[in-house]
């Protein structure tokens, strides 16, 4: 079976290395069937110093020139599907979300993802660097996670994406609650919403690569999104071309173990934009 990557970043990101047909090419030379080019969408709209972590508002006519370029030049070889990874902040999401309906039909899909929460005090935590980590400990690490899973509750109800990014991401210095079973039970709340959404959730092995060296989800997860029959796709959140893909057939082996039988799969069917179940084999 040809796999398909939906979760890849490029120099259109600033801590990404790689041009956009570098990792078009990776994915062409690992035989894949299509590849996600998924940039992180503006973050002006977040607190100044996540600004430098995404391309400029200006940028976004230059990133879908090159994609739709990248779409004709190889599509007798793979084919390029258009994304884009935003940030849910809820202070700015109206905004965030204005701006984006501006360029739709220039995009195939939206990621939904989590890297700042906002707390008194501080302009807003940065989940995604370890100077964070003692700031969490610090205001409680049960009480961040219940607003990370606060927070992504309120992303999934907006009912804006198509798909939830990393799920547990704030685990990925190795970061546990201690009240375990308070902050699973909110997991669930958030799965049942998702459910309902009809969203789907990427396992994204970039998990592998980080100091948790797990899955995001957790396998404990996956098994609730396999009894909830909630559609899943495989992701690389690639941020060297090296990336694409990253232990897609291990994982799968660690899938079928898990119980799942089928992923998704995008595809244009009629004009529209469709995810389609895939068999595991």
């Amino acid at each position: 079976m040809r796999l398909w990557d939906y979760h890849t970043h490029s120099n259109f990101c600033d801590h990404a290395i790689g041009s956009l047909e570098d990792y078009t090419q990776s994915a062409i030379n690992l035989n894949l069937n299509q590849i996600g080019l998924t940039a992180h969408f503006p973050m002006i709209y977040l607190p100044e110093s996540f600004h430098h972590y995404a391309m400029l508002l200006e940028d976004l006519p230059l990133y879908f020139n090159e994609t739709n370029e990248l779409k004709l030049k190889f599509k007798n070889e793979i084919e390029v599907l258009i994304g884009l990874e935003v940030d849910y902040f809820k202070k700015s999401f109206k905004q965030i979300k204005k701006v984006i309906k501006k360029h739709r039909g220039k995009f195939d899909y939206l990621i939904g993802s989590i890297h700042a929460i906002p707390w008194d005090g501080y302009e807003a935590l940065p989940i995604d660097m370890r100077k964070a980590v003692p700031i969490i400990k610090k205001l409680g690490i049960d009480n961040v996670f219940l607003r990370y899973y606060e927070m992504m509750d309120e992303l999934v109800k907006t009912g804006f994406f198509d798909i939830i990014a990393h799920f547990d991401f704030l685990k990925k210095y190795g970061l546990i609650p201690e009240k375990n079973e308070m902050i699973y039970q909110k997991i669930l709340s958030v799965l049942d919403h998702i459910k309902k959404k009809d969203i789907i959730v990427e396992i994204n092995t970039s998990g592998l690569r980080k100091s948790v060296k797990e899955y995001f989800p957790s396998d404990d997860i996956i098994k609730e999104l396999i009894q909830r029959e909630i559609p899943m796709i495989l992701c690389s959140d690639a941020h060297t071309p090296n990336d694409v893909a990253y232990s897609f057939n291990e994982t799968i082996v660690k899938l079928k173990k898990l119980g799942l039988t089928k992923l998704y799969q995008f595809e244009i069917q009629d004009g529209s934009f469709k995810k389609v179940p895939k068999r595991i084999l």
